[in-house]
């Protein structure tokens, strides 16, 4: 490891306040009826932004109440986005308990052009999986702080389209986005419908959740198609942000495993990060993607993948003791506030127009940083 590891050097807490002025941001020009999924000046000249994306708006929830407990920073609008955003997200909610996929709608749908609204509006009745998981993280950190009846029942409903979607032999159910194909990602799943199926006390979901992590982390005794399965359907790289999805998916359900199941996925997980950071070592940054030969792809490097990848090496500094990955998390966190621009926005990919989220400056790149800033200085308070 070399000196430049070390965070001092870089004033995180400026970086840390403009990702939340961003953020914010991102809420502001919708109203607050949810996050706008980037901005971009390139795909969006005149807004600047996407339309609000449900399943990021969901799990940057989380973000938003840690920030409410741990920091004393715009509080008081923190807590209105919270509420209109829980507002916006029960509200388009389908009959089957599910939430859609792709992007919301403005507050006021008339701002669309009528072909626009009539394909975004098709495209909201799509139910997701995958984006039901993680909008139930929001919901599910939501009634915790707020026993909110109708938050109660959003995740009733939501855990039982999830829980039913699961095959006895623990393999998902055809997914609108992903098809016949059942990403290795789906991992991110797992600990969400624990959580909720806890709160609505239906035990039989919690066992369905692990049958399909467990089939996960079995598939990995092929080890190159395992890693082949972490890309988004059809892609021919698979970028650290789905790679690392996967990884968190099964670290966060580490507890919950029996004890062979605990050994598997922890050999598993430090063998696949051992083997980044030797990339890291390498060249002193993370590559965006590994191609499906399992080559890693040098071209750029995921900032939003770097951010979940710190994450991933402080659970696994916090299972194993192992103090080495706590100093490659803070390498994660200075490599990205090298490349945040000056509004506090961090790109898909450095360079800008690397392969994963290109010209876009998506929120979850933000909600994973500042994520990674409270655990980082979590894991130092507990040093001392």
């Amino acid at each position: 490891m070399r000196d430049e590891m070390n965070s001092n050097q870089l004033d995180h807490n400026i970086s840390f306040e403009s990702s939340i002025d961003w953020l914010l941001d991102s809420f502001k020009i919708n109203e607050g009826a949810g996050s706008s999924g980037w901005e971009s000046r390139y795909f969006h000249p005149l807004r600047g932004w996407s339309l609000p994306y449900p399943e990021t708006t969901g799990y940057i929830l989380v973000t938003l109440y840690d920030l409410l407990n741990k920091e004393k920073y715009r509080n008081d609008e923190i807590k209105s986005y919270i509420n209109s955003s829980i507002s916006w997200l029960l509200g388009l909610q389908l009959d089957s308990g599910a939430f859609p996929g792709g992007h919301g709608r403005y507050k006021d749908d008339f701002r669309l052009n009528s072909i626009d609204y009539i394909f975004r509006r098709k495209r909201n009745s799509i139910p997701s999986l995958f984006n039901t998981g993680q909008i139930l993280r929001g919901l599910v950190r939501a009634f915790k702080e707020n026993q909110s009846k109708n938050i109660f029942l959003a995740i009733e409903r939501a855990v039982k389209f999830l829980g039913d979607s699961i095959n006895e032999d623990g393999s998902w159910k055809k997914d609108a986005y992903a098809g016949e194909f059942s990403p290795a990602y789906f991992s991110y799943i797992a600990k969400p419908l624990i959580d909720a199926s806890k709160i609505i006390n239906e035990k039989k979901y919690i066992r369905s959740s692990m049958k399909s992590l467990n089939k996960i982390i079995l598939s990995s005794n092929n080890l190159d198609l395992f890693i082949q399965s972490m890309s988004f359907p059809g892609d021919k790289i698979i970028h650290t942000h789905t790679l690392c999805y996967t990884l968190h998916g099964i670290l966060e359900c580490y507890n919950y495993l029996d004890e062979k199941m605990i050994n598997k996925s922890l050999d598993l997980s430090k063998k696949i990060i051992d083997d980044i950071l030797k990339y890291y070592d390498e060249k002193q940054f993370v590559p965006g993607g590994i191609h499906n030969d399992l080559k890693p792809d040098w071209t750029y490097s995921c900032l939003t993948g770097n951010c979940q990848l710190g994450l991933i090496l402080i659970e696994l500094d916090e299972i194993t003791g192992q103090n080495s990955y706590i100093s490659y998390a803070k390498a994660m966190i200075d490599y990205t506030v090298k490349h945040q621009a000056s509004n506090g926005s961090i790109p898909g990919s450095y360079p800008i127009y690397g392969k994963y989220m290109s010209f876009r400056r998506p929120n979850w790149a933000i909600k994973y940083f500042i994520d990674l800033f409270l655990m980082i200085k979590r894991n130092e308070g507990n040093r001392t």
